[in-house]
Formats: structure tokens, C-alpha cells, sequence
């Protein structure tokens, strides 16, 4: 042992463990943080107490501001790892989205956002005045007050299992308006802390070019990835390629959005959005569920690191106050904004609870602040405080947004809530009698696409003139760098040629639309009112052109080459576009074409190979001696028509279901309460004896007397109306529980002209709906009197 004291006597500790965490210490103070998270969410999941408090107590135990010795000693590092946390939830929020959805969401969510963001800048100006505040950083703390938490909104949200009801639909919304809104108020409080002035041309230059990103990285990638994951994530494939692959694809498009000055979680929404509705989606969720619970938890302790418990404590006053204006007035904001958009007030209500908060983007607004020198210590302690208040009153809040509805109703006078229903049907029959509108639906696919193949040209062209400028740094002489210059521009052009033809025959749609709208009567002289339409409508088709032509020019200007180089290069396109005219129109549709199929789930496989994988992955599971076996329910047999738990399989035979297949359908480790029917397959786990009993009770038939004679006890086909101000108006099918309730089944929806099959369960429904019910014919009644046909009550 001596020579071993003089070895360690001649090494200084201190400086060995203080070059150690030089090094190292981002590391072991992320091991800390996951520690601490671990810790955290064990005894708050024991407790039954909302995980996200315990994540953010432990980052104020071990963070800088509370011990002299903390344990985390860089909390600026285990921040920007936390950001990862924003990135995953976006990527899973983006998976989960649905284009359709937004679709019907995105107004009532731009008018609630419009009025929850005047909200909070007006709250702002008026505290302004009693605390002191210069206006910038009014306009700084304003901003920040009106971003709610992406985060903590769907984790509350799934927590509650309430993520596919009705009102999560316009929650989500919101959030995701809230996040492009995040990213512009970014660049335009940039230049206002750094001219004193707000700058309305880069509030528009930044929001055009986040549609450009957005447009072309959703319209090439939906093209292209969901193929390549499909090819990649075979039956066969190690959870480590789909792993890398999605992981790599969600940091690469949030680090293009990163290097473009766009929020990195912006990106990770978009890269989430070419992965919605496809088949590999569920796949990928599943296995980076782990990743996005890791970060989030992170995300969520970092927040506690950052809190200063003595700043908090001097602020506390000011931190309640603003809190409860906060909460109340961004409820207050979404929910009249929902309702002005003729939602419903207890959808609208539900939809603007879990929002009463500021999160992330708050706190990346307040740290910009403090970086320019226009938000004092004080303002930024006030921020973290409100923010913590409001986070930890979130979950509360949403699971009692029911009882506290009912009480609003009691102080609203009954006036107002007559001239909000009264408001609402007059909403409503708005809103269909322009769903019938025949021209609209027709303008409708047209002026979508022009606007969409807008953004894709002048997205083609920016992304050309910042090449250009590496494309042609090396020195030549004039003649060559013109030549290459010419060329480079020609293929641009090129390439834009498909999409311009794609606008010129969407222009002449809407033209020929408008003109025969115009001349829809019969006329006496039809030749003369035919030539009279062909007029009106080249006229309509040159005005088109004109105003479209004089928008991209005014956009895309600073981006195109000078006047000799694009002149010749516009000429010689004209000419190939005009010789090559069929066959540029045939790449367009087939780029649409890929486009489209991208939404589309091609599902393929056959019976006797998906029996094989069932029997393979089952049997490797389950240990000797215990047997598996495939047992197919006989026709009219006993067991026809009962649930699992009736048979008592396990109690009476010692046998054990794995899984239940019927069709082409797999349930594996089926609920107790699943009926089974004949021409079932069972698979069975037990001794040989003991299954052999099984077999031999599964043959025995019902006699002919003991067999339900056909009559009205029969399944049958019924349409169903949703009438106004019923349960099911404005609600989705997981919300309503109609199987659960009723036991009926929805199998399709007719919407107008619109005809939905096999509608998924956060389908919104609306007044007018008719919808296809199987079921019994007593429980259909039921159903229908009780959700369709019935007023809800009004609140006492």
C-alpha cells in the first residue's frame, strides 16, 4: 500500500476532477438531468400527480439558482440539448397531422390566434405602464406572453386521452399558427430591439419565404420520402435502420430550417407532415417513442434549471397577477375567437383551456431579449414565473374545464348565449350554403394548385440564385462565365416549365369557370353567345396571366438573372415550352400523380403468409413444453357470438389466447371483452391436454330449435341525420364513444356531395351529416334519439 500513497500523493485531485469536467462535464451533467428525471417521474407517477411538475421541481433542485454547489454546473448546455425534447414533439405532432383537418381548422384557429395575440400585446401595454417598462420591451414581453407551450399543451392533451376529441383538433391548430407566428416574431423583434422601429418588410419577406421552405421541402419530400422509409422498413427490417433513417430525416429537415433562419421546430413539423397518413408513420412513432419521452423530459427539467427561486420570491405578486390575466385572457381570447368562427362555446371552451400557458418559445423570446440588452433581469424573472405558474395550473385546468364551462354558462346572461346560438346556426348555414356553392368547388382545386406551384417557382428560383453565387465564384473570362451563365439559367428554366404550364392550364380553368357562370342561360343566339364566352374568357384568362405574372416579377426579381442573360433564356424556353407542350403537360401529371399516391396506403399482403408470421413470432416466444396451436371457430358453434372473458378459457382450461385473426386482421393479445364468431381464428397457448379439451369444445353445434330465427333482432343498415345543437354536432366518433355507448357501428358518411367510407375516429361531424349506422335496430334507435336527434339540454 505505500507505494501506492506515493503514486496518488504526487497527482492533485482537484485539478485531475476539475480537467475531467472540462472536458466532459455537458455529459455528466446530462447523466444528472436523467437521473433526476427518473427519480421524478417515479414518485410523481406513484403519487397520481401530472409528471410534468416533478420534471420541473427536480431541475430547480439540482440547478444553479437555489444551492451554492449545484449539481448541473453547465445549465446553458443541457438547454440546448433540451431543445431536441420541441424538435420530437413537433416531429410527432407533424406524423399525427392531418392536411384534411387543417383544412377545416385553420380559420377558426387564424381568428382565435388573431385575437389571443392582441390580447397579450394590449395586457402588455397596460403593465407597462405601472412597472416602467421602455417600449421595446413591451413589445418583447407582449410577444412572449402570446406563444403558448407546444410542449406541455399535447402532453396534457395525451395525457387525458382527450387528443382526439373535437376541441383538441382546433387546440392543435392553434399551435401549430402559433409556431409560423414564433418564427416571424423572431426576425421582426430583431429588428426592433435593434432600430427601434417595426419593420413591415421583413415581417413580409420572412413569412414568404417560410412559405416557399414550407411548400417545397412538404411537396418534394412527400413525393419522395414516404417511398424510400416503405422500401427501407420492410417486414424484415432492424428497428435501427428505421431508427437512424426517421431521426436522420427529422434533424436534417430542422437543420435546413436552422440554416434557412427558421425555427429548427418548424422543420421537425414538416418533416412529421411527409410522414402523415402513410403506413410507415405508426412504425416510426413507435419505435422513437422512447427518443421523444427522453428529450421531452429533459426539455421539461431544463425549465427548472433556469428558474431562480429569489427572483421569483421578490416578484411573486407581480408573477400571480399576471398569471391570472394570462390564463384568463388567452382563454377568453380562443374562446370567443372559436366561437366568432361559429364553433360551438363548449368546444370552443375545451379548445382554449389547455393553452392557458407560455412555454418554449417564450422562453427562446426572452433569452433574445436579454441577449439584445432591451429585457432587464427583473422582466425576464416575471416571464419564468408566469411561466411556471401557468404550466403547473395547465393540467388542473383541462380536467376541470367541464365544471368550470357549467359555471361560466350560470354568469353569462342569458342574451348573450341566445345571440351566440342564434349566431352559431347563422354560421353554420352559412358555411354550407358555400360548401353547395358550384363554382367555388370548382375554383376551389385550381386556385390551390396556382398558388401552390407559386410558391415552387419562385422557391426554384431563389434556391438557383443563391447557387449561382457559389456556382460562379471562379475567375473566367467573359465569354466562357456568360456561357455558363446562359446555360445555368436555361436549365432553371427548364425546370420551372412544367409548373408554369401547370398555372397557365390552371389559369384557363378558372377562366373558362367564371365565363360559363357568366353565360349559364340559355340564349336564343347560341353562336353569338358562344363567341361572346370564348371572348370573355381569353379576356379573364389575360387578366390572370397579367396580375400572376406581376406578382412574380415584384417577388422574385431580386433573384433573377440580369436582363440580357434573361431575356435569350425566356426566349428559348418559349420555344421549348411551345413545341414540348404534351409532353411537359404529361411530367406535370405524373409528378402530381406521385404526389397523390404519397396519401395513399398500399397495404399488400396474403392470408396464409400473415398465419405463417403469427405462428413464427409466437412460437419463438413461448417456452417448452407449453404448445401453440391454430384453432378455426366451426360453423354454428356454441362459442359463436361470446366474448372471451365468457369462455374462461383460462380459469376452465388452463389455455391462454395470443391472438385473434379474423380475415385479413390480426388482434394480438385481444381484449377480454372481443366477441368471437365463426370462421375465427384462435391462437392458443397451454399444455397438449388441456388444448385438445379446447378443441373438442369449440366443435359442439347449436342445435336447429336453439338457433335465432331471422326477424327484427337481425343486424340492419340505417341512415341517420345529425341534427343541430345535438350531442354529435361538432364532435368526432372517439369523442362521442358511439360503439362503446351504444354498441353500433359507423360504417360511412355522407356529406353533400362528399361520401366518406370507414371514417377514422377524430372525423369531425358537423349539423347535416347523414350518417350509414350497423347495428341492431333497438340500439340504433337509441343512438339516434339520444345523438342525433335529441337538443343537448341547456345549463341550469
Amino acid at each position: 500500500m505505500g507505494w501506492m500513497q506515493s503514486v496518488f500523493g504526487q497527482i492533485d485531485l482537484h485539478a485531475l476532477a476539475a480537467a475531467g469536467h472540462g472536458e466532459a462535464g455537458w455529459i455528466d451533467d446530462f447523466g444528472i438531468v436523467l437521473a433526476a428525471a427518473g427519480v421524478a417521474v417515479a414518485i410523481f407517477y406513484r403519487l397520481r400527480l401530472p409528471v410534468i411538475f416533478g420534471y420541473i421541481l427536480a431541475g430547480v433542485l439540482i440547478g444553479p439558482n437555489l444551492f451554492k454547489s449545484p449539481l448541473v454546473q453547465d445549465a446553458a448546455a443541457i438547454q440546448q440539448i433540451s431543445e431536441l425534447g420541441v424538435i420530437f414533439l413537433l416531429f410527432f405532432i407533424g406524423m399525427e397531422f392531418d392536411l384534411k383537418r387543417l383544412q377545416r381548422v385553420l380559420g377558426p384557429a387564424f381568428v382565435a390566434l388573431l385575437l389571443q395575440t392582441v390580447f397579450m400585446l394590449y395586457l402588455a401595454q397596460m403593465l407597462a405602464s405601472f412597472l416602467g417598462w421602455n417600449p421595446t420591451s413591451t413589445v418583447f414581453f407582449g410577444s412572449l406572453l402570446a406563444i403558448s407551450s407546444s410542449m406541455v399543451t399535447v402532453r396534457v392533451l395525451r395525457t387525458s386521452n382527450r387528443l382526439q376529441d373535437a376541441s383538441a383538433q382546433f387546440t392543435v391548430g392553434i399551435l401549430i399558427l402559433e409556431d409560423v407566428l414564433a418564427v416571424i416574431l423572431l426576425v421582426i423583434l430583431t429588428g426592433v430591439a435593434l432600430t427601434q422601429s417595426f419593420d413591415w418588410d421583413a415581417a413580409w419577406l420572412v413569412t414568404f419565404l417560410m412559405g416557399i421552405f414550407v411548400v417545397m421541402v412538404f411537396v418534394i419530400g412527400r413525393a419522395l420520402v414516404p417511398r424510400f422509409l416503405l422500401a427501407v422498413s420492410g417486414d424484415d427490417s432492424d428497428p435501427e435502420v428505421i431508427t437512424l433513417v426517421s431521426v436522420g430525416l427529422v434533424m436534417g429537415v430542422s437543420m435546413l430550417a436552422l440554416k434557412l433562419n427558421f425555427s429548427p421546430a418548424l422543420g421537425a413539423f414538416i418533416a412529421g407532415t411527409l410522414l402523415s397518413q402513410t403506413q410507415v408513420a405508426r412504425k416510426v412513432e413507435h419505435i422513437n417513442r422512447s427518443l421523444h419521452d427522453v428529450f421531452s423530459a429533459v426539455f421539461f427539467v431544463s425549465v427548472g434549471l433556469q428558474m431562480d427561486p429569489i427572483l421569483l420570491l421578490e416578484n411573486l405578486p407581480w408573477i400571480a397577477l399576471i398569471s391570472v390575466l394570462v390564463i384568463l385572457g388567452k382563454v377568453s381570447a380562443c374562446w370567443l375567437g372559436l366561437c366568432l368562427s361559429g364553433q360551438s362555446g363548449k368546444t370552443s371552451f375545451d379548445a382554449a383551456v389547455p393553452k392557458a400557458q407560455i412555454g418554449e418559445f417564450s422562453f427562446i423570446i426572452a433569452g433574445l431579449g436579454s441577449s439584445l440588452g432591451v429585457m432587464d433581469p427583473q422582466l425576464t424573472g416575471i416571464a419564468f414565473g408566469v411561466a411556471l405558474v401557468t404550466i403547473l395550473l395547465t393540467p388542473l385546468g383541462t380536467a376541470s374545464s367541464g365544471g368550470v364551462y357549467k359555471v361560466f354558462l350560470r354568469l353569462i346572461p342569458e342574451s348573450v348565449q341566445t345571440f351566440f346560438d342564434t349566431y352559431q346556426k347563422f354560421m353554420e348555414g352559412l358555411s354550407h350554403g358555400m360548401g353547395r356553392s358550384i363554382i367555388l368547388k370548382l375554383v376551389r382545386r385550381p386556385v390551390i394548385q396556382i398558388t401552390t406551384y407559386f410558391f415552387v417557382i419562385n422557391g426554384i428560383f431563389i434556391s438557383a440564385s443563391f447557387g449561382s453565387r457559389y456556382f460562379f465564384e471562379l475567375s473566367m473570362n467573359w465569354p466562357i462565365e456568360w456561357a455558363w451563365k446562359f446555360i445555368y439559367w436555361v436549365v432553371v428554366a427548364l425546370l420551372v416549365s412544367p409548373f408554369l404550364i401547370a398555372v397557365i392550364r390552371n389559369l384557363n380553368a378558372m377562366a373558362f369557370i367564371l365565363s360559363d357562370a357568366l353565360f349559364n342561360g340559355r340564349s336564343s343566339r347560341p353562336i353569338y353567345q358562344n363567341r361572346i364566352r370564348q371572348m370573355m374568357s381569353a379576356a379573364i384568362l389575360g387578366l390572370f396571366l397579367f396580375f400572376v405574372g406581376l406578382v412574380f416579377l415584384i417577388v422574385a426579381a431580386p433573384y433573377l438573372p440580369n436582363t440580357a442573360v434573361a431575356g435569350v433564356a425566356f426566349l428559348i424556353v418559349t420555344a421549348v415550352v411551345v413545341i414540348l407542350r404534351s409532353r411537359l403537360i404529361l411530367v406535370n401529371s405524373q409528378m402530381e400523380v406521385l404526389f397523390i399516391e404519397s396519401f395513399k396506403a398500399e397495404v399488400e399482403s396474403k392470408e396464409e403468409q400473415r398465419r405463417e408470421e403469427i405462428l413464427s413470432m409466437i412460437k419463438n416466444q413461448a417456452p417448452w413444453p407449453v404448445e401453440i396451436v391454430d384453432l378455426t371457430l366451426p360453423q354454428h358453434a356454441a362459442w359463436a357470438g361470446k366474448r372471451i372473458k365468457d369462455l374462461a378459457l383460462r380459469p376452465t382450461y388452463g389455455v391462454n389466447v395470443l391472438a385473434l385473426g379474423r380475415g385479413y386482421s390480426v388482434v394480438y393479445d385481444p381484449a377480454p371483452e372481443a366477441a368471437v364468431f365463426s370462421g375465427d381464428r384462435l391462437v392458443l397457448t397451454g399444455s397438449r391436454d388441456n388444448l385438445e379439451r379446447v378443441r373438442v369444445e369449440m366443435q359442439a353445434q347449436v342445435k336447429p330449435e336453439d338457433r335465432p330465427a331471422p326477424g327484427p333482432s337481425q343486424f340492419r343498415l340505417q341512415q341517420v341525420y345529425v341534427a343541430p345543437n345535438t350531442e354529435l354536432d361538432g364532435e368526432t366518433l372517439a369523442g362521442a364513444r358511439v360503439r362503446q355507448r351504444f354498441g353500433v357501428t359507423v360504417i360511412g358518411i355522407q356529406r353533400e356531395d362528399e361520401r366518406i367510407t370507414n371514417p377514422p375516429p377524430d372525423f369531425l361531424l358537423d349539423a347535416g351529416d347523414v350518417l350509414m349506422i350497423a347495428g341492431l335496430p333497438d340500439k340504433i334507435e337509441a343512438f339516434a334519439e339520444s345523438c342525433c336527434e335529441k337538443p343537448l339540454p341547456e345549463a341550469d
